[in-house]
């Protein structure tokens, strides 16, 4: 990877924008780092009171493009991630697995911008935030009575992982530098309550530690019988990791299932994953090589995105997909893959602005669509993870003209 330094502000990258067709092509955008708090510890969830292992990274971060004759698209963006695992073994079976939360507060605005080259299209500036869920909960080994190379519900399943009852859970925060070199960052909190122990650090925007930190990985699974392992991986600073361009509020997945054994011949092996919102609407596309699940609303857009293809015992081979929706913001997703000893699968999750570029695992470049998919609600849901809540603050517009 090619270090990339910054000035007045730690971490401020300009990366030329491929918006096809637009008048502002070659126009100039950049990411820049205002913060990123990190911490890692256990808390008892409310709903059950059962324990869970916790990762956490708190992302603040701001997004400007600049347009000719004084134009400016600009983007605010709070991002709190929560990795977790349950604890005990004694969870209902039913129950939340290897779980990543995705609390986001995004705020965009176009300044001196017509509606045709505003990535808001008609509005000025918009805010959204949500609570976005991605929980793996099952492994199924069943047989595929139709031999359509996926899972669907009803299909005879001969072996089940409840994920919500691992017996060796872990989750591990890794910070790490260019070349994937080792950096010491600092946890200089601890706070610790009834239900719940962090220990947290951050850093801020002007640290030259920023200069070194590329990002973070974490690790999280359930150790055995059956070994499942997600590692995931945030880049502060636009990114290219096997082959996937990726932003900062952008998480590389890597998904491994080892040791497998099977209790049949013939059979095949399933991941029931569970995406859920707390407030918008999914929605799927397909483009042949890859597949997302995303919400869309006025200002972001949260998403699933995964290739149509896993690496099986070292082969590339097809993995099939099954979308079974729960209502308009719950669904279930069943990834179907070949029989093997090992797999490895590697989708990526994530919310973007309106106008920054959105990739898909096959690295095809696009952006985000300005059409609104909100549900109709009296009032936004609050952002919140459990743990805490954002601290909003709210920046100033260009021009002078207070916050909206």
């Amino acid at each position: 990877m090619k270090r990339v330094t910054s000035g007045l502000a730690a971490l401020l990258v300009s990366v030329a924008l491929l918006v096809g067709g637009l008048p502002h092509a070659q126009a100039q955008a950049r990411y820049s780092i205002e913060k990123i708090f990190y911490g890692f510890g256990w808390k008892s969830e409310l709903e059950t009171g059962l324990g869970r292992r916790i990762a956490l990274l708190n992302l603040t971060e701001g997004f400007e493009e600049s347009y000719p004759g004084g134009g400016l698209y600009s983007t605010f963006k709070q991002l709190f991630v929560e990795f977790s695992s349950p604890i005990y073994e004694s969870g209902p079976e039913e129950g939340s697995g290897l779980r990543i939360r995705l609390s986001y507060y995004v705020d965009a605005l176009c300044y001196q911008l017509n509606e045709s080259v505003c990535p808001l299209g008609i509005l000025e500036s918009a805010t959204s935030q949500d609570i976005f869920d991605f929980e793996v909960r099952r492994i199924l080994e069943f047989r595929d009575g139709d031999d359509n190379g996926t899972y669907d519900p009803g299909e005879t399943v001969v072996q089940e992982v409840l994920l919500a009852q691992p017996i060796l859970p872990f989750v591990d925060i890794e910070p790490f530098g260019v070349n994937w070199s080792q950096v010491e960052v600092s946890f200089n909190w601890n706070r610790s309550w009834e239900a719940g122990n962090i220990t947290q650090g951050a850093i801020f925007a002007g640290d030259p530690l920023l200069e070194e930190l590329w990002g973070f990985r974490i690790t999280m699974g359930t150790g055995i019988p059956m070994n499942l392992t997600v590692d995931s991986f945030l880049f502060l600073q636009p990114s290219i990791y096997l082959g996937i361009p990726l932003t900062p509020s952008e998480l590389k997945l890597d998904i491994h299932i080892n040791n497998i054994s099977y209790v049949e011949e013939e059979t095949s092996l399933a991941l029931e994953v569970v995406l859920s919102s707390s407030q918008y609407r999914f929605q799927s596309n397909s483009t042949g090589t890859s597949e997302t699940l995303a919400t869309s609303s006025a200002a972001a857009e949260a998403f699933f995105s995964w290739n149509s293809t896993a690496t099986v015992d070292g082969e590339i081979r097809a993995v099939g997909s099954k979308i079974v929706p729960s209502g308009e913001a719950v669904v279930s997703l069943y990834l179907t893959y070949p029989r093997g000893e090992s797999i490895t699968h590697d989708p990526v999750l994530g919310v973007v602005a309106k106008g920054e570029v959105v990739r898909t695992p096959t690295g095809v470049e696009g952006t985000a669509s300005a059409e609104m998919w909100v549900i109709g609600l009296a009032s936004a849901v609050a952002v919140s993870a459990g743990v805490g809540a954002f601290v909003l603050v709210r920046r100033h517009r260009p021009g002078g003209r207070p916050p909206g």
